[in-house]
């Protein structure tokens, strides 16, 4: 006949079950032990916001299941992070009189005297009983050809097309990691102007990306294009994750304002 079941009450650590996902690296530690040391060593980790943990309950034996947000296995838990680099398609509107850069055939042809002309037909337009609706001479004034592009232009507007859409693509860099990132949030180039071919090292956009990114360059010296870079967003994210975010806004910047681009 058998004796009696002899043992040490307590929680035993299992070996461990480690891995990757779409959130970073991760841990699953499992302890087995009897129903009061479980509960205890539970209780340990009820206080630890954002940390998940499982107990089963079974006859004579429970389990207890932990899950924490970085890889005990060698991963060094201060630099593991997830990169994700997006780029968001935006337009703006702008006034087909001040898209000169982004038409130098058509609007970069106008001087401000036949700009200033247009804008007077289109706001003040005269009596078409007293004085004739204007033609290309009437807008020649300083221009460099006979005043058809201006006159053009004009009937242009005239007809309802008062703006000019412009792409402003913006670009974002999102950082997944643990609540054990040594690396905080950087300011470097915040509130800077970036050129596309600087951002390979100065942000380490990567190469290998399934996008390309514009490489403008504007015929205006006073002008520049880049990408502006923003404050960055942090943000605490439920099992001891967090997201830092960087966003760059991409557009035509002025040199007088922002400097040339880094």
């Amino acid at each position: 006949m058998a004796g009696p079941i002899t043992g040490t009450k307590g929680a035993y650590q299992q070996p461990s079950m480690w891995g990757r996902n779409e959130q970073g690296n991760y841990t699953v530690q499992e302890f087995h032990g009897t129903k009061q040391e479980i509960a205890n060593l539970a209780s340990l980790f009820s206080n630890i916001e954002g940390l998940v943990y499982e107990v089963k309950e079974g006859y004579g034996r429970h389990s207890l299941n932990i899950r924490i947000p970085f890889s005990v296995n060698g991963i060094d838990p201060r630099t593991d992070k997830i990169d994700n680099w997006e780029l968001f398609a935006q337009h703006v509107e702008k006034d087909l009189l001040e898209s000169a850069v982004e038409n130098p055939g058509t609007v970069g042809t106008l001087t401000s005297q036949q700009i200033q002309k247009i804008r007077s037909y289109l706001f003040e337009p005269p009596d078409g009983k007293t004085i004739s609706f204007p033609q290309a001479a009437d807008l020649k004034l300083d221009g460099p050809d006979d005043g058809s592009i201006a006159l053009s232009i004009y009937q242009l507007m005239q007809q309802g097309v008062r703006n000019f859409p412009v792409e402003a693509p913006s670009l974002r860099h999102t950082i997944i990691t643990s609540n054990q990132y040594a690396v905080p949030a950087s300011l470097l180039n915040v509130r800077k102007v970036i050129s596309s071919s600087s951002l390979s090292y100065l942000e380490l956009l990567p190469s290998a990306l399934l996008f390309s990114i514009p490489f403008e360059t504007s015929p205006n010296p006073a002008l520049t294009y880049g990408w502006y870079k923003t404050f960055p967003t942090v943000q605490q994210l439920a099992l001891l994750k967090w997201s830092i975010t960087l966003e760059y806004q991409y557009g035509l910047w002025s040199t007088l304002l922002w400097g040339q681009a880094l």
